[in-house]
């Protein structure tokens, strides 16, 4: 999975936690995503053992310090 955020990014000491869909979260630090304001540089990671079923038509959930500043609409659509 790649990705960047462009904006919703104030404080740059914030805990990221990234959700797709049912997979375990992700945390900003497993990402190597960092907070720029307004948004974070882009990033990059590999799910193990994880096929493309896991991310279709799951929505995505971005968590900045337990509070929820956005959730995408359902990603890759077959």
């Amino acid at each position: 999975m790649t990705g960047q955020f462009n904006e919703g990014f104030d404080d740059p000491t914030a805990l990221i936690h990234l959700y797709v869909g049912d997979l375990p979260p992700l945390q900003a630090d497993q990402l190597d995503l960092k907070i720029t304001p307004p948004g974070t540089s882009a990033f990059e990671y590999d799910y193990k053992d994880v096929t493309i079923d896991a991310f279709t038509h799951v929505k995505v959930r971005v968590i900045a310090d337990n509070d929820v500043i956005a959730v995408g609409g359902p990603t890759i659509q077959i």
